[in-house]
């Protein structure tokens, strides 16, 4: 049982990132409105029928020569491979295939071998555990799911933070500037010519005597 609610688990947290993404990409690409209403309603209306389709067309054939575990594999498997083809090709048309894929092996294959994970659990505990997993263990994938995509910001914000100020770091001189013994002030070495000031910005000051600093006696 603890499989099964692991698997559950799992895919809620993957559900969450992967719809997040998908919508995310649906509302810059449509207007708000109408559009992305109807953007959203072709989708999920073309997933249902796929859905129907491998139902009733695969799953036999997918539990006879897969088995229950291999069938159950095929959504996080296509998933992975959806969601690595959407990191190396990133675009609205891999985020809604990652989508897609989910969607449409949830309601299918994956459902069909997940009905039959319970068969050995009798039936009095089964009406119990499978009510636990199918609605408390997906919330809180779910819940999970949803504090990854909030945290997210944070952490690139914290990343990008940390790059800013290790750029703006101005290293210490390790050199000590030279002293005159006598008057125990600082010699100011002169300036390089990348320091000399441009001859509008120098007149004001022409004439005036260089600053000494004097050192506290020791």
């Amino acid at each position: 049982m603890r499989n099964i609610a692991l698997v559950v688990l799992l895919g809620a947290v993957v559900e969450a990132l992967v719809d997040f993404l998908f919508k995310g990409l649906a509302a810059a690409r449509f207007a708000p409105g109408a559009s992305l209403l109807g953007a959203f309603g072709v989708f999920h209306g073309v997933m249902s029928v796929v859905g129907l389709l491998l139902q009733t067309t695969l799953s036999r054939t997918a539990l006879r020569h897969l088995g229950i575990a291999g069938t159950v594999a095929l959504r996080p498997a296509l998933t992975a491979v959806s969601s690595i083809l959407g990191a190396t090709l990133p675009g609205f048309a891999t985020a809604t295939f990652a989508r897609g894929a989910h969607e449409s092996l949830t309601n299918s294959l994956f459902r069909s071998a997940y009905e039959l994970l319970y068969t050995p659990v009798p039936e009095a505990e089964k009406r119990r555990v499978k009510a636990l997993v199918d609605v408390s263990v997906d919330k809180v994938g779910t819940f999970l799911g949803s504090g990854l995509i909030a945290l997210w910001p944070l952490v690139i914000a914290r990343a990008a933070s940390n790059v800013a100020s290790s750029e703006c770091t101005v290293p210490t001189a390790d050199k000590q500037l030279p002293v005159d013994n006598e008057t125990e002030s600082v010699i100011t070495p002169p300036p390089t010519d990348d320091q000399v000031l441009p001859f509008h910005l120098a007149r004001p000051f022409a004439g005036t005597p260089p600053a000494e600093v004097k050192l506290p006696p020791a």
